[in-house]
């Protein structure tokens, strides 16, 4: 059965045991979320790397850099479809019945409108265009008619094009055709493409074929690879064949490698394998290897199956 207390013998209990009550209830929820933040920084030491952030706000403009710590500033036109369907940017009328665009750094916009029609700012590139994109530090444009042929601004690449990528610091497109075959530009570099990065500094292009075959750019870097990683600055190519070899392109890093990872600045490679023997690069640091990362300047942090932490 429930006990109920008047709300007047409430008002006449003494202040005193609510502060008390107020008091330990702050402490132990203070308690609990210390115990809870040292137990979460424990987690988070190695937490997988795809996390959680806030989405930012749709103005905004992650720098890019040209090498290490050199950023690109950005400045993209204004640019808006008003009520009627016309085009402006920075308030200067560029046509009418727009549909979408994208803009670059450079000032640039590409735009296709109601009949499909292709444009970069007010000059005219083509018609039946499906799909599109901007590079955004040179403002050249990559895009795709209906009859699949792919063209840069005016100028056309090639026919039956499947998928493209335009680099944003150089310009250049990459893309295959319906037989896999792979192009940078209008330049074929292969045949029989499974998958392909490209680095965004250099442009350089990493691909494998379906066979396993793995090369950096036309230049052939080895066989049996089963997954790989361009580095953005150096255009440098990490990858491991089926058995677990682990080369930085044609060099030999060693063997039965599990996993790895890029130092995003210094491109050193941090891996470990299937033992648990921790590597950077070809210098083995250590055995018993629970998990690691790698700063972008290439120090490693990494932690034993007893729970000791080390540097390398």
């Amino acid at each position: 059965m429930k006990t109920c207390i008047p709300a007047v013998a409430l008002l006449a209990l003494p202040c005193s045991l609510f502060a008390s009550q107020t008091i330990e209830g702050v402490s132990a929820s203070g308690a609990q979320a210390l115990s809870g933040a040292q137990a979460q920084l424990v987690i988070k030491a190695f937490a997988p790397r795809h996390r959680h952030y806030r989405p930012l706000p749709a103005a905004y403009e992650p720098p890019d850099e040209t090498a290490p710590g050199q950023y690109v500033p950005c400045r993209r036109p204004l640019v808006y479809i008003n009520q009627d369907r016309e085009i402006y940017k920075d308030g200067v009328r560029l046509g009418r019945d727009a549909r979408e665009y994208r803009t670059s750094c450079t000032g640039d916009t590409a735009w296709v409108d109601g009949s499909n029609r292709i444009y970069k700012n007010e000059q005219v590139l083509g018609d039946a265009a499906k799909n599109f994109a901007i590079a955004k530090h040179t403002g050249d444009v990559a895009w795709l008619d209906l009859s699949n042929y792919i063209y840069k601004d005016g100028a056309r690449l090639g026919t039956s094009a499947r998928q493209f990528e335009i680099n944003d610091l150089r310009g250049t497109v990459v893309w295959t055709d319906m037989s896999d075959a792979i192009y940078k530009d209008d330049v074929r570099l292969g045949t029989e493409a499974q998958s392909f990065q490209t680095a965004k500094q250099t442009g350089d292009v990493a691909w494998m074929t379906r066979g396993g075959e793995m090369y950096r750019n036309s230049e052939k870097l080895g066989c049996e690879a089963s997954q790989f990683s361009v580095h953005g600055f150096t255009g440098e190519v990490v990858w491991t064949t089926r058995t677990g070899d682990i080369y930085r392109g044609s060099e030999l890093l060693g063997r039965d490698a599990s996993r790895f990872e890029l130092a995003y600045y210094s491109g050193d490679v941090a891996w470990v394998d299937r033992y648990g023997k921790m590597y950077k690069n070809g210098q083995r640091l250590g055995d018993d290897c629970a998990d690691f990362k790698i700063e972008s300047d290439g120090r490693i942090l990494w932690h034993d199956r007893y729970g000791r932490y080390h540097i390398g």
